[in-house]
């Protein structure tokens, strides 16, 4: 089992390279995050979180979105995150709380080293971002 954070982010006003001085791994570290607002979500991974923000915030289609929840873990690797994307894209999706801003459901299906490992996580990480 794998031990994830979650940090909570706001999004306006705000100097994204300072959040990588905070917690390094924002800039270079495989993540999986959350971008939302009352009624719309995005689920992105990234190895680079704050070099993705400044793309996302830049586009018109997302600009509006407020706060960005990001999942880091110490074990996640690129496959693990790309898995986890496409798990919560379909959960979110399912959920009906908010418009999905993602164009696809990310890779689905692929299968790395120690993905029942991982996978056992997921839904773990799902309740949290609910809770929260």
């Amino acid at each position: 089992m794998t031990s994830f954070k979650i940090d909570e982010l706001e999004l306006s006003g705000t100097d994204f390279d300072s959040w990588a001085r905070d917690e390094p791994r924002y800039a270079n570290w495989p993540v999986v995050y959350i971008l939302y607002n009352d009624e719309d979500v995005y689920v992105g991974e990234s190895l680079s979180f704050t070099s993705r923000m400044h793309q996302h915030l830049n586009s018109p289609s997302k600009r509006h979105l407020k706060t960005a929840r990001v999942v880091l873990d110490d074990t996640f690797n690129k496959s693990a995150c790309l898995d986890l994307e496409s798990f919560l894209i379909r959960l979110f999706a399912g959920d009906g709380k908010y418009t999905m801003l993602n164009q696809n459901d990310g890779i689905v299906d692929a299968d790395y080293y120690e993905r029942p490992s991982y996978q056992l996580t997921f839904s773990e990480i799902f309740e949290e971002l609910r809770h929260r």
